[in-house]
């Protein structure tokens, strides 16, 4: 795939579920470190998704052979799907 570009033009915003246990450490972690809850669970998304976008770049190269398709192509389909590209 081609390089990525990680400059954040606007916040893109979702809705999550965590368990009970999750949401206890995740308020203790976020405090420890002052930070609010939301903003640390955006770093942890964040840097698990800078860590694993090699993987993530296979799979949906993978995913795009599998359909005859282009990754590009696969990848504009699915964030079309998801409304990113709406204002």
């Amino acid at each position: 795939m081609a390089e990525e570009d990680t400059t954040m033009e606007r916040p893109f915003r979702i809705t999550i579920q965590l368990s009970d246990f999750e949401a206890r450490k995740l308020i203790s972690w976020s405090k420890i470190h002052g930070k609010p809850k939301a903003t640390y669970a955006g770093q942890i998304i964040g840097s698990q998704i800078e860590l694993n976008a090699q993987l993530i770049d296979y799979l949906i190269e993978s995913q795009a052979k599998s359909e005859g398709i282009t990754s590009e192509e696969l990848e504009k389909r699915w964030l079309e799907e998801e409304g990113y590209f709406a204002d």
